[in-house]
């Protein structure tokens, strides 16, 4: 299963890579493949962004042309051609994969720079199943604002949201 996970750091990171070092510190702890991993584990694979890329800003990855790529089905021809059933051909518009376009959604979505934002610039109506948090993982009132959730849990007000697909 997936789950939209935000961390939460006290400062913007100078570059993705070390946004990356900070989550990967910070995510090490709840690792379900490390040795020894406890009930308090919670992911076996993640990624900054994922499913959830653009949450802080709105930002649509379906509309970003580096998250396609030629279809692996039809070879971007649109058209399987092994189809027997003219009803399922006509439903998936010649391919499955493409829906007859050629270009198939990549497996991992473009890095997006809003996935690493200032908290007060993340959209107020923005919400999350849980956030890591000093290193303290809780899950969330998902319904409400995730930086009202901040606030009113956490006293934060400031500091950087890092949107992470986590799967578990």
């Amino acid at each position: 299963m997936h789950s939209h996970i935000e961390v939460w750091l006290p400062r913007m990171p100078k570059s993705r890579k070390e946004a990356e070092q900070m989550v990967g510190e910070l995510m090490a702890p709840y690792d379900s493949n490390r040795p020894g991993a406890t009930a308090e584990a919670f992911w076996d694979w993640y990624v900054i962004g994922g499913r959830w890329t653009g949450e802080h800003d709105g930002f649509d990855s379906e509309t970003d042309i580096r998250n396609y790529e030629v279809c692996r089905i039809c070879k971007g021809t649109g058209d399987r051609g092994d189809y027997d059933d003219e009803k399922m051909r006509n439903w998936h518009r010649g391919c499955n994969s493409c829906r007859g376009t050629g270009l198939s959604h990549t497996w991992e979505t473009a890095p997006h720079p809003g996935d690493i934002m200032e908290l007060d610039k993340v959209s107020d109506s923005m919400t999350a199943f849980a956030v890591l948090v000093n290193g303290e993982y809780r899950e969330t009132d998902d319904t409400k604002s995730l930086k009202e959730y901040l606030k009113r849990t956490f006293k934060i007000t400031t500091g950087v949201l890092v949107t992470v697909d986590c799967h578990d």
